[in-house]
């Protein structure tokens, strides 16, 4: 998908793909279960997809549902699971930031949002499990926005990964699994505070990997983490309780597996296929498992 689509197109609209390794790792964190619905409202190529449905084959292709408003990005996911011998992924170019509304109801006179395609296909509007990696540092007019979006209002501009993170709430079941990326500001600077603590609000958090500079290169240099969370059954600011003390695996990942120009980097006397990609994120997997386990979570 990244030599299809050129790189000024990626950086205009925030389209950095997901490197094979990195979609992987997401998927083997999750573990998504035969029976589960798995959805990335931001698919790109679907790269998160497939590698769902290499890692699982017991997983249902039809559970499988990716979204775009890129539309040829969605003709590449189609063909590369069609190489891949998969014809019953659902791929819908739409744009999975238009929260419901009357044309939820009525889709001939407004299109189809998220929740539409869902109920359609599978019989419900909300998923079992998200894995995503959003468009980042695009602007949107917070004035254009439905009532819908709590975290851009009082805001002049609001940046559209912030509003996917709104919106994968939104489409996640309760108890449901999310695993996104962001630009590590989202977690670190003073302006972004509040999205912090609607976070914290509506997700229990159990880990957070910071990622190198040098994962999306040559594209890109933004610093990014992967954030893995569970959505409350209920947000705390509705009476729900919580453990005072919540504790949270924080992982750097030092190996991104590529050099400063993006190139993939091997181990040595290997041959060169994605399971020799020089990094340490199954260390990282590793590690998290024994975090679940030590302090008895369910994940």
């Amino acid at each position: 998908m990244e030599c299809i689509v050129s790189e000024s197109d990626q950086a205009a609209k925030g389209q950095f793909f997901t490197p094979r390794h990195v979609a992987d790792f997401i998927i083997r964190m999750l573990s998504p279960r035969p029976k589960e619905i798995l959805l990335d409202p931001a698919c790109g190529s679907g790269m998160l997809l497939l590698s769902a449905l290499r890692q699982c084959p017991n997983l249902r292709e039809e559970n499988c549902v990716g979204f775009d408003y890129d539309d040829k990005a969605i003709r590449v996911a189609r063909l590369l699971m069609y190489v891949e011998g998969r014809q019953h992924c659902c791929f819908e170019a739409l744009d999975a930031l238009k929260p419901p509304s009357i044309s939820d109801r009525f889709p001939e006179i407004g299109g189809s949002p998220a929740e539409y395609v869902l109920r359609r296909r599978l019989g419900e509007s909300q998923v079992d499990m998200i894995a995503t990696n959003p468009p980042f540092s695009v602007f949107v007019d917070s004035g254009s926005l439905p009532d819908e979006y709590v975290l851009s209002k009082r805001r002049g501009r609001v940046l559209r990964e912030v509003l996917f993170l709104e919106r994968c709430e939104r489409l996640l079941k309760p108890s449901g699994k999310l695993a996104i990326i962001l630009p590590s500001r989202v977690l670190s600077s003073v302006r972004d505070r509040y999205i912090r603590e609607w976070l914290y609000d509506r997700f229990r958090v159990y880990g957070i990997v910071s990622l190198p500079n040098t994962m999306f290169q040559p594209y890109t240099e933004i610093q990014t983490d992967i954030i893995f969370a569970r959505k409350r059954s209920r947000p705390l600011s509705a009476g729900a309780s919580a453990e005072t003390h919540e504790k949270v695996m924080m992982a750097i990942c030092q190996q991104s597996g590529k050099d400063g120009r993006g190139n993939l980097l091997y181990r040595k006397n290997q041959r060169r296929s994605t399971e020799s990609v020089r990094h340490d994120l199954n260390d990282i997997r590793d590690a998290f498992q024994r975090f679940v386990s030590d302090e008895t979570l369910e994940w």
